[in-house]
């Protein structure tokens, strides 16, 4: 799922909500999903994609595939003051 907001502009799509379960991990349908957003992203004319993962080892795929097609990590930060995990944020130029 992608989503938008509006207040952002054309500047930024933000990707979000999108997992795979881990049974069907590994068979390429992340990156298929993502590359399937950023395609939507460009014909809607977006600058740039954003997307966020945690630290917690159940989304150490994310944080593998994101900069492995083309997200660059932009900061770490903690939603609540006394969560365990950081977010991790990327973002890619289009």
């Amino acid at each position: 799922m992608g989503s938008y907001d509006p207040r952002q502009g054309p500047e930024f799509g933000i990707i979000g909500d999108n997992c795979i379960l881990p049974k069907f991990r590994g068979n390429g349908y992340g990156k298929k999903q993502i590359e399937e957003i950023l395609k939507r992203f460009r014909e809607r004319k977006f600058r740039n994609a954003r997307v966020s993962t945690s630290e917690h080892p159940f989304f150490i795929s994310a944080q593998k595939m994101y900069p492995s097609i083309g997200f660059n990590e932009t900061r770490r930060f903690k939603k609540k003051p006394d969560s365990k995990y950081r977010d991790i944020e990327y973002e890619m130029k289009l």
